[in-house]
């Protein structure tokens, strides 16, 4: 489903323009990007067996260097929580657990913009940055499948290309839907969680980075005359 999305968004200039070819347009020197949107956990499988995504946002400042190509830098929220099949036994009774994943990232992007009308753009973007990654809300399981214990957060590189398909509706603002896939270079450790002990986790695969989807609605603050 969600490589079907991404598709559709690579396709929309086709469903709005035709077969029309590029416009030749340039949006002004300084753009603001906020958007927000719900992550999907892809890989490893053990990772997309502990967590599902609760919610993503993000905001940056974006200058232009030349044309339509920018730079910006911006922060990222990232929050998952522990997925539902996951409960604490005692005794007759399943307790849910309540494990949320919280990442904090600055980050530096380099984006592409192509003109399809003078209302509609694409962006071609990619991020770069480092997370800092915390686990909340932990059950201090002490089963011997959680030992010996690790830090409950930790830190890493990441990178994230991103598609998205804009909207203009008057000279400041724009509109836009978006995809991103984050890849962080780190391999999900069970036991920070304190997740190691349930089979539907332990039992699965670990051999890829964590890796999520998020598609997420967003706003364009335009500032300065485009061309």
């Amino acid at each position: 489903m969600v490589y079907k999305i991404f598709f559709f968004i690579l396709c929309l200039p086709t469903f709005f323009c035709g077969q029309e070819t590029a416009v030749e347009k340039e949006n002004p020197p300084f753009i603001i990007k906020i958007n927000a949107g719900i992550p999907r956990t892809i890989s490893s499988q053990m990772f997309r067996k502990s967590f599902t995504g609760v919610y993503e946002g993000g905001i940056s400042l974006n200058f232009k260097l030349l044309k339509n190509f920018y730079m910006g830098v911006g922060y990222l929220r990232t929050d998952l929580r522990n997925v539902d099949s996951l409960k604490f036994k005692v005794f007759n009774a399943k307790l849910p657990y309540n494990t949320h994943l919280i990442g904090s990232s600055p980050y530096v992007k380099l984006t592409f913009d192509k003109f399809y009308k003078k209302n509609i753009f694409v962006d071609y973007s990619i991020s770069y940055g480092y997370m800092l990654v915390n686990y909340i809300n932990v059950n201090e399981d002490t089963t011997a499948k959680n030992k010996p214990f690790v830090p409950q957060n930790f830190s890493s590189h990441f990178i994230q290309p991103e598609v998205s398909a804009n909207f203009i509706i008057d000279d400041y603002i724009a509109f836009s839907l978006l995809l991103n896939y984050t890849t962080l270079f780190y391999k999900f450790d069970p036991k920070a969680p304190r997740f190691n002990q349930f089979e539907l986790v332990n039992k699965k695969s670990n051999k890829y980075y964590m890796s999520w989807f998020t598609l997420a609605l967003g706003i364009n603050v335009l500032i300065g005359k485009g061309k």
